[in-house]
């Protein structure tokens, strides 16, 4: 097994890092529709990503003229992408 160094780490880390962000931004120039299952598994609600931070996502749901904020701890497979 290979040992990296810290700066390859750092590295790699910033490459995956770079691939998700434009991943969210791809999302949000292609108005993707997103849907968010709440607790039993049934798709709740639909949405899209208008803007995110490092701890949040700006989402506008569908027939809502105001937009929501999403705590990213609440949200799981978008930072799996």
């Amino acid at each position: 097994m290979k040992d990296y160094s810290s700066e390859e780490l750092k590295a790699l880390i910033q490459i995956n890092s770079d691939k998700k962000k434009n991943i969210l931004m791809n999302w949000i120039e292609g108005e993707v529709e997103l849907m968010f299952w709440l607790a039993d598994n049934n798709p709740q609600l639909a949405g899209k990503l208008k803007f995110f931070t490092r701890y949040s996502y700006i989402v506008q749901f569908n027939n809502q003229p105001t937009i929501s904020i999403l705590s990213k701890h609440a949200v799981l497979w978008i930072d799996r992408v």
